[in-house]
């Protein structure tokens, strides 16, 4: 596989034999982990552009379509060493203007940044800012199901990917890649999202490209018939 390829993996993590992250359903079943809202199966990712933990990155660069392997990372080329300098102190006054109560334990946001409480404590809150996994070596087993080279392949992963089953239909012409979103697709936040993310990824990784467009259809609905009244004609 080249650099640059998008692929689509499948993969499970493991610490310490528990898994902590995986793309199969029934993985995350028996892990205790499943998320009845989260989508499983393979995921799209472009190889070797840092998609995914470095160590695993480097090695899907390495594999090609069809390959299984299991690995073993290091803190370097998983989620880093533990940092002591990002265990902090902060007032837990900061968090009653919120209305948070911090425990041991919480995963808390603080000015963007994820944290952990690790313990509250005279009026101050401890927090860890480390990566859960950080300082800590981690398994993975993954699967290439596919690979995509081409521009016009590499729009109909993204297609695939984002736009399930919604009938979304695309066009190359020239520089420009055109798509068409029928009026049936839910123009909701995820949406958006799934558009603004297939943007970033062919105008990052795809070079031949330089203009996306999106033309998205919208269909007045239809009026709902009134029911007649007993006695009135139709």
């Amino acid at each position: 596989m080249n650099e640059g390829d998008f692929t689509e993996v499948e993969f499970t993590g493991k610490a310490n034999g528990s898994v902590f992250e995986t793309t199969s359903a029934d993985e995350a079943k028996k892990a205790g982990i499943f998320e009845e809202n989260r989508p499983y199966g393979p995921v799209l990712a472009v190889a070797g552009k840092k998609m995914l933990v470095p160590g695993l990155d480097e090695e899907i660069v390495k594999a090609k379509e069809g390959d299984s392997k299991s690995i073993s990372l290091t803190p370097e080329k998983a989620f880093g060493p533990r940092n002591a300098d990002l265990v902090r102190l902060i007032p837990s006054s900061k968090f009653k203007e919120q209305g948070i109560g911090p425990t041991p334990g919480m995963s808390i946001d603080v000015d963007g940044m994820p944290a952990r409480v690790v313990g509250v404590e005279g009026g101050r809150v401890r927090l860890d800012f480390n990566h859960p996994l950080a300082g800590m070596n981690v398994d993975y087993s993954f699967k290439i199901v596919k690979t995509y080279t081409g521009t016009q392949d590499k729009v109909s992963a993204l297609v695939k990917n984002f736009f399930p089953n919604a009938g979304v239909t695309t066009k190359l012409e020239g520089q420009t890649a055109r798509f068409l979103i029928p009026s049936g697709v839910r123009k909701d936040a995820a949406f958006v999202q799934q558009k603004y993310r297939t943007v970033e990824l062919l105008l990052s990784f795809v070079t031949d490209l330089k203009k996306v467009v999106f033309e998205e259809e919208y269909a007045a609905e239809k009026p709902v018939e009134k029911a007649a009244s007993a006695g009135e004609k139709p």
